[in-house]
């Protein structure tokens, strides 16, 4: 359901640049060179973690309650997935990871910017939808997501691609998701 659902919002972005006439470099699909993405992406997926803890850290000092219904969140999203192959797995984020980013970062706030005029209220306003659209996930995943959301949208507009934001969300999500799958799910059956 996740890719057929990928697989028409990128249709989707596609149609409308298509009729717009906009090039996809318009939404940020181009690559400016393969080291520079990466790196960027490996340095800005450490700080997403680095932040993560962070956010932990005051959220289980502040409001454990928050924390302990995280812990079960974390649970029941381990039970919905079966042990799939970590190939599959790669697949499957990367697919998130490229349609998320190119209706998020690249499509809707490119054009909340051209809307707004300030590339940083549509920042804001693109990170917020995608953190509410995340609800499934409970109020503190969606404020953690709203937080990665910023990083990846000021990632995109500091390099004006959208390849190190893919690249991030990709890893992101698969490294998530195997230790929920591989890790979580030992202690919840």
């Amino acid at each position: 359901m996740v890719i057929a659902n990928g697989f028409v919002v990128t249709a989707a972005v596609f149609v409308v640049l298509y009729l717009d006439r906009r090039p996809l470099r318009s939404v940020g699909l181009h690559l400016k060179n393969w080291r520079g993405e990466i790196l960027a992406a490996i340095l800005t997926l450490i700080a997403i973690y680095a932040l993560q803890a962070l956010i932990g850290k005051i959220v289980d000092f502040k409001w454990p309650q928050f924390s302990d219904q995280a812990v079960r969140q974390r649970i029941e999203v381990a039970k919905m997935f079966p042990k799939i192959s970590p190939l599959y797995l790669l697949a499957f984020t990367l697919c998130v990871g490229f349609y998320e980013e190119l209706l998020f970062r690249g499509f809707l706030m490119t054009r909340l910017a051209n809307i707004f005029k300030n590339v940083w209220l549509a920042l804001a306003v693109s990170s917020l939808l995608f953190g509410a659209v995340h609800f499934y996930e409970g109020p503190l995943a969606m404020f953690q997501i709203f937080t990665i959301a910023i990083i990846l949208g000021g990632l995109f507009i500091l390099r004006k691609s959208l390849i190190s934001p893919i690249l991030v969300h990709t890893a992101f999500n698969f490294i998530n998701l195997i230790t929920v799958i591989y890790f979580i799910q030992r202690f919840v059956r």
